[in-house]
């Protein structure tokens, strides 16, 4: 299916150009919401926005404010609260997951404790609520628009940790569907990459019909983009991701690839699967011969396409948008999440 002009190359190269553009605009940003008056706990602060990524979900308000005809120099703040959100997740997630590396670095709990950890999470989310709330001052005579926005964040915040509740409880369990892995992420990843985008175009003034196109391709991407981490943690490079290979898989963790591949293995390899799942010899080189598995019985590809089936749909919802650059930005953008491999 071929839903923009430009080639795999051009593609990639757009995206990366717009993720270069917009950290330039929200690095300073960033820095000023979050400076505090105390240089140690300044020292933590740092060290958990360390890892910077590639500013994704910023890029994501920005083009949903230009698709429906916003400024996003208006916005700023916006993308700052929802990448501050974010980071202030990824601390706790990596306490919930016993992750020991984030981007490369020790995670915050492993480098300073889970008491700081926590503090800093909540710090930094603080920071984004903070942010937020600015635009009453820059905003002026769309309370409304700004009040929904953060609405939205709340209820991403509240559905994120029922979601994190559903993950921890789907670990070590032979038993997980596919629907149920699904209904997991649209409740995690998907919803918030919705609110992402909702929140771009609610604060670029867009109309309803096109709040809610944003909104279906947010949660349509943000299942492409979980399932993409997913296959990056078993087929990845270590040194991009920042993490250790095969991290879900030594905790337990219920992700569509080890699903998949527990209804194609037969005999020793479905029984070897079933005893990693149940936290049996779980070290390194046991890690390795089920990423193997994984790959040999064809999980991981069918893995790719179901990331691929996702960034199709998320395309289809935009196709009715204005005929813009950032139209064309979020069409690459699932483009390139979904075949990114």
């Amino acid at each position: 299916m071929r839903s923009s002009p430009l080639s795999i190359k051009k593609r990639k190269e757009l995206i990366v150009t717009l993720l270069d553009e917009t950290a330039r605009i929200i690095e300073p940003e960033i820095i000023r919401y979050t400076r505090t008056l105390n240089r140690d706990l300044q020292k933590i602060i740092d060290y958990g926005l360390k890892p910077k990524g590639n500013r994704e979900r910023p890029l994501l308000v920005r083009l949903s404010c230009e698709a429906v005809g916003g400024k996003f120099v208006d916005i700023v703040p916006s993308a700052v609260a929802v990448e501050l959100f974010h980071f202030s997740t990824l601390i706790l997630d990596d306490i919930f997951d016993n992750a020991p590396r984030r981007g490369g670095v020790k995670s915050v709990f492993k480098a300073y404790g889970t008491r700081y950890a926590i503090i800093i999470a909540e710090l930094i989310n603080s920071f984004a609520f903070l942010a937020l709330s600015d635009l009453y001052i820059s905003l002026s005579g769309c309370s409304d628009r700004i009040t929904e926005a953060i609405k939205l964040l709340k209820t991403a915040q509240r559905d994120l940790y029922y979601g994190q509740y559903l993950d921890l409880s789907f670990e070590h369990r032979e038993s997980i569907t596919e629907k149920q892995y699904f209904d997991m992420i649209s409740k995690t990843t998907g919803f918030f990459i919705s609110c992402v985008l909702q929140i771009g175009a609610i604060l670029g003034s867009g109309q309803k019909e096109e709040i809610e196109s944003l909104s279906k391709y947010g949660n349509a991407l943000g299942k492409a983009f979980q399932i993409r981490d997913d296959i990056a943690e078993i087929i990845g490079d270590a040194r991009i991701i920042g993490k250790q290979l095969g991290g879900d898989i030594k905790q337990g963790k219920m992700r569509l690839p080890l699903i998949k591949a527990l209804s194609y293995s037969k005999g020793e390899d479905n029984k070897y699967l079933r005893e990693i799942i149940r936290n049996k010899h779980n070290d390194k080189v046991n890690i390795m011969n089920c990423i193997k598995i994984l790959i040999e019985t064809g999980a991981v590809e069918y893995s790719k396409k179901i990331a691929h089936t996702f960034s199709l749909e998320a395309i289809a919802h935009v196709k009715s948008l204005s005929n813009t650059p950032a139209k064309h930005g979020l069409i690459a953008f699932a483009e390139v999440i979904g075949g990114l491999w």
